[in-house]
Order: structure tokens, then sequence, then C-alpha cells
């Protein structure tokens, strides 16, 4: 393994036990076994059920209301042939139409499944408050959660973050060394480089800890190119 590799592991590793310490705080609540997911979880089948069953009234009606429209029609169709014949028998068959205890009971059954439809869709309305609400809570540990990461990393961000700065610029100033003398080979590294500023809880612009861009940039590599010079010629490198 490449010293490249094993430092992203190590840091890959760090985020692991730090995602573990955090997830254990709230693990009482919102952990899989927590008190919050099990809510939901008995909250959200709950509103499939009234759901589906809010559909099943629905066909009950639609099947209802079609039988007594047949049976409205054939009714009708009678008391017209007794109007128009004035037959004895065309009499009797409108009034026994009319004295269809099914038909009643279509009407009775129409208005109870309307009823019962008012009362699921209410309850299906109380769950939802219930359910967004508990949502709010899963997200508001969630919050937490991922705001306490946040801010440990870039706490260690800001830790390791001045090293790499410094390590940056003595690369850049070795640089400079070796473009002034024309000496060595700088294609390793084109002089591009941005530490972005990082505090947690800020919405602002923070200043970058490193821009290549800078003028400040610049002249603190130029500070250590000197040093490096220093060193050269007290290595025995004096001519240049």
């Amino acid at each position: 393994m490449s010293e490249s590799t094993a430092a992203r592991q190590s840091a890959r590793d760090w985020l692991k036990t730090l995602i573990s310490g955090v997830q254990t705080k709230g693990a009482a609540e919102v952990g899989p076994d927590g008190e919050l997911l099990q809510e939901l979880a008995q909250l959200t089948s709950e509103r499939s059920r009234v759901v589906a069953s809010i559909a099943e009234e629905e066909e009950r009606r639609h099947e209802q209301a079609e039988r007594l429209k047949r049976k409205d029609a054939e009714r009708i169709d009678a008391l017209t042939a007794a109007r128009l014949s004035g037959h004895k028998e065309d009499k009797r068959r409108s009034d026994a139409l009319l004295a269809d205890s099914e038909a009643v009971t279509l009407r009775r059954e129409i208005d109870d499944s309307k009823a019962v439809d008012g009362r699921l869709r209410a309850r299906w309305e109380e769950l939802s408050r219930e359910i967004r609400s508990r949502d709010l809570r899963y997200r508001e540990a969630q919050a937490i959660f991922l705001e306490d990461v946040f801010e440990k990393l870039i706490a260690r961000y800001n830790a390791l973050a001045p090293e790499v700065a410094e390590i940056v610029l003595q690369i850049a100033a070795v640089r400079r060394v070796m473009i002034a003398r024309g000496a060595g080979d700088t294609n390793g590294w084109d002089g591009a480089i941005l530490l972005p500023g990082m505090k947690a809880g800020r919405g602002i612009y923070i200043d970058p800890i490193l821009d290549g861009g800078s003028s400040e940039f610049g002249n603190a590599a130029d500070q250590r190119k000197a040093g490096i010079a220093q060193a050269m010629r007290a290595a025995g490198f004096i001519y240049g």
C-alpha cells in the first residue's frame, strides 16, 4: 500500500470512528431500533391501510351507484309505461319497483360509504400531521448529527491544514529557486493551490488558508526561497 493510499485509508477510518461515536448519542431515538423510527413505521403503515380503505370505499360506492342507476332507470321506464298505457299490469309493476327494498338499501349503503369515506379521509389527515411532526423531528436529529460531524471534520482540517500549507509553501519556494537557477524539473506542479478557510456555523466568506494566486502566497514563498538558497550555500552550492 502506497503512502497516499494509506493516508486516505487512515482518514476514512478516522471518519468511521467519528461517525460511530456521534451515532451512539442519538441512537435511542433515531437509530434502526429507535422509538422515532418505530413510530414513523407504524404511522406510515396505518396511513397506507387508510389509503387502501378509501380506494375500496370509492370502488364499492361506484358499483352501488351503477346498480342504483339501473334500478332507477327500470323504475322510471315502468312508471312511464304505466302512465301511457293505463294498464293495471303496468301499474302493478311500477308500484312493485317503487317498493323495491334493494334500491332503498343501495341508497343507504351509498350514504354510509360517503360517511365512512369522510372519517377515513379525516384519519388520513390526522396521520399525515403526525408523520410530518415526526419527520421534522427526524430531520432535526439528522441535522444535529451532520452538523456535529461537519464541525469535527472542519476542526480536524484546521488542525492539519497549516502543516499542509507550510509544505506547499516550501515546495513553492524550491520551485522558484529551480526556476531562478534554471536547474531541475518543475513539471510536478504548476504552482496553483487553494486551501479554503473553514469555520463551522459561519455562513459568510472566510479567507483561504492558502491561495497560490495571491500576493501573500508569493511573499511567503519568497521568504522561504531565501532560506533554501542559504541552505544550498551551506551544502556547497555557492555558484549561481
